[in-house]
């Protein structure tokens, strides 16, 4: 030990009382060390569990951790979430912050990470309803994104139907050069499946877009026919992109279609808007 440094150290815990804690129980942990000062407060929450399960104490569905540095003068906090109820409802997530108080450039608040996904803040109720989120802010850019879907599968043998649909979001605001990005996608899928056959369709949309410097709008629609045999699938996708020096006008919005029949693999039709090119399948 240095002669003239002390620390400084507490442990607190909360909890409901009619109850014995099943309601919301808190443990915390202070210590102060000197010089410096040096302050961390490390805690863990629980929300609707028994408080200490087996003999030992439950493991936090919250956990937050605090450190002001006097010394390098900064301060950080991360906060992690991880909570299931009875496997209804799970929640995950974590939050992120750090200032350097010397030294503007060097500071970020990160709410949820936009990769990995599992970085980012999540929430499930029975495994059919998802959604995700994200909110990063740091002297470069402030950047907000979003994400939910419904995912549900049915099988009654030799049945099985399935739905998916998801919709997403990000929005981006860039300061250096002030730049503003966004894009917003939906996509669908909807299945009915036999012995393993059955019907497929798929459908998807994207619109996405950046201004002022430099500016473009880019716009997809994508939609995919998968027939029992001996129906040919079908597919078709419409997309446009306007440009920076580029004056808005008619896009040829339609850029493919083809048709694909099982019994001549390899080969494909182009499908056209007037009858006399229509394509004959065999």
């Amino acid at each position: 030990p240095r002669f003239d440094n002390y620390a400084f150290g507490a442990g607190l815990t909360i909890g409901t009382i009619h109850d014995d804690g099943f309601t919301i129980n808190v443990g915390a942990l202070v210590a102060i060390l000197l010089p410096g000062p040096v302050i961390m407060i490390e805690g863990k929450a629980n929300l609707l569990k028994q408080r200490g399960e087996n003999g030992k104490s439950a493991e936090g569905a919250l956990y937050a951790l605090i450190v002001f540095d006097g010394l390098a003068e900064t301060f950080q906090m991360n906060v992690d979430i991880n909570y299931t109820l009875e496997d209804v409802i799970t929640v995950g997530g974590g939050m992120e912050a750090f200032f350097h108080f010397n030294d503007n450039s060097v500071w970020y608040i990160y709410i949820g990470r936009k990769d990995p996904e599992s970085k980012r803040i999540r929430a499930e109720v029975i495994s059919i309803i998802s959604a995700n989120a994200y909110f990063i802010v740091d002297p470069k850019a402030i950047v907000f994104g979003a994400a939910a879907g419904l995912d549900l599968k049915l099988e009654y043998q030799p049945l099985v139907i399935r739905l998916i649909l998801r919709i997403a979001f990000e929005i981006g605001l860039f300061f250096k050069q002030p730049q503003l990005t966004g894009f917003v996608e939906l996509y669908g899928e909807i299945s009915i499946l036999i012995f393993g056959w059955g019907i497929k369709l798929i459908l998807r949309t994207l619109l996405e877009g950046s201004a002022p410097q430099p500016w473009w709008i880019h716009g997809l629609a994508r939609v995919e026919v998968s027939l029992p045999f001996p129906l040919p699938d079908f597919e078709a996708q419409i997309e446009f992109t306007w440009g920076e020096g580029e004056q808005p006008a008619r896009v040829p919005l339609l850029l493919g279609a083809s048709a694909i029949h099982p019994k001549e693999l390899g080969r494909s039709w182009e499908l056209s808007t007037t009858e006399e090119q229509a394509p004959i399948v065999p």
